[in-house]
């Protein structure tokens, strides 16, 4: 009977352990992609700068040509 015991609380244990370590990395897969998602934002608004200045530069470059 003690053994059994024993067994249910080492169980309930590992169960606990577990479900802390799985939290910890869905928080650390949650973080990770915010992060990936804010670099991607990052490297889209910096496209887009380059992009309009290209185009301002080619069009000031039209009209210093005329």
């Amino acid at each position: 009977m003690r053994m059994n015991q024993n067994l249910k609380d080492e169980l309930l244990k590992t169960q606990k352990e577990l479900m802390k370590v799985t939290h910890e990395r869905e928080m650390e897969r949650y973080l990770l992609r915010q992060n990936d998602e804010k670099k991607k934002r990052t490297a889209d608004a910096q496209c887009q700068n380059m992009l309009e200045l290209w185009v301002a530069f080619n069009k000031l470059r039209r009209q210093v040509g005329s």
